[in-house]
């Protein structure tokens, strides 16, 4: 007890505490604490200290709409050939926006193209915010990854437009239901699968 109370009163740690008391009072002051903190955190996430984490219907917020409204999304695929959001035929589609170079979205990419490959009832629109379609599709191709990518052209309807990476939208055309979410998700958790079924029946 009498070395913890000694360290907390030494010289070297009050000098310390007050240096590090100015430094961040120095990076709020000047806006790089976002910048500290948005690399520690995916430093962290690098090294699996903080990874993707089991959702269910409940962690995802909900929105009623007509998917008319989002139908007219503009997509370019990998050939650079344009489509619509209303093209797919699926009744359930799981929009996800994602990048190479965002460490949340390849933490939970693993995930989430198992999930891809088994859900085959589902649609899946993997829209990349790389700045080349090459930059994305040479990501998964490195990585054994097998969905198809695309790029977004044009006008993004509002309930649509991500703020930040990775966000996960499900709609759901048959009760006219857009589900999103912001942020790592575990999709080869159980709770995903069930969450997806429920919307198929």
């Amino acid at each position: 007890m009498d070395r913890i109370k000694a360290f907390f009163t030494s010289r070297s740690f009050k000098s310390n505490l007050v240096f590090l008391l100015v430094l961040g009072g120095v990076l709020y002051a000047t806006g790089y604490h976002v910048r500290v903190y948005s690399g520690l955190k995916n430093t962290l996430i690098r090294s699996g200290i903080i990874a993707p984490k089991a959702v269910s219907a409940a962690d995802f917020e909900q929105v009623a709409l007509d998917p008319e409204t989002l139908s007219g999304l503009q997509l370019i695929d990998e050939d650079g050939k344009s489509t619509r959001l209303g093209d797919f035929s699926q009744e359930v589609l799981l929009i996800n926006a994602w990048a190479s170079w965002c460490p949340p979205c390849v933490a939970e990419m693993p995930g989430l193209n198992s999930l891809y490959e088994s859900e085959k009832e589902v649609g899946f629109v993997m829209i990349t915010w790389d700045r080349t379609m090459e930059a994305a599709r040479n990501y998964r191709d490195r990585n054994g990854y097998s969905f198809s990518i695309y790029m977004t052209e044009g006008r993004i309807p509002q309930p649509l437009k991500a703020s930040s990476i990775p966000t996960t939208f499900i709609l759901d055309k048959k009760d006219q239901t857009l589900y999103w979410r912001t942020g790592m998700i575990a999709f080869d958790d159980p709770e995903v699968r069930n969450f997806l079924n429920s919307l198929k029946k």
